[in-house]
């Protein structure tokens, strides 16, 4: 039996792309039926693109594969130097998030158009916009702190933070 490592609806819900230990299944939405399926490495992540048959995959922590499923063919493959966390994309970009840093690729060639280091982000939160016109992308970011501010968690209530006191 496969494992299961993790699911995704494509943009605009009309597939959902399962990874497994043992493969990808694709499967359509509505109706619910089982579109195609690959016996290949664990696939850890997945990403496809609207309802084409282009498909990114994360096989090892650090390894991208996009692939043609149709034609069953690899299109590029990509070793990054950490552990892939999260994969978005649109008609235009691909963003592939590692724990600290995000990588953005113009689909059409994979040319790599930015690198931007990112605070820890070991869950992979991010968000691309489907509608590439705008190619909006949501991504935690470094907050600075006021000068002469203690800093504080925002779950913990102001009254309980406790000032330094200085010894004069």
């Amino acid at each position: 039996m496969a494992g299961l490592n993790y699911v995704a609806f494509n943009q605009d819900h009309s597939q959902l792309a399962v990874a497994t230990t043992r493969g990808l299944r694709v499967y359509q939405t509505d109706p619910f039926e089982l579109q195609q399926q690959t016996y290949e490495e664990d696939i850890s992540l997945v990403e496809q693109l609207f309802s084409t048959s282009l498909v990114a995959l994360i096989l090892t922590p650090r390894l991208l594969r996009i692939v043609n499923t149709k034609r069953k063919s690899t299109i590029c493959e990509l070793t990054f130097h950490g552990m892939v966390v999260s994969l978005k994309m649109n008609r235009k970009r691909l963003v592939i998030v590692l724990e600290e840093t995000v990588f953005i690729y113009d689909l059409s060639n994979m040319k790599m158009l930015h690198s931007q280091l990112t605070p820890l982000n070991p869950a992979g939160i991010c968000a691309v916009s489907p509608n590439s016109e705008n190619n909006y992308l949501a991504l935690p970011h470094y907050q600075k702190s006021q000068p002469g501010r203690p800093t504080q968690p925002a779950h913990v209530p102001s009254a309980i933070v406790k000032e330094t006191i200085s010894g004069d």
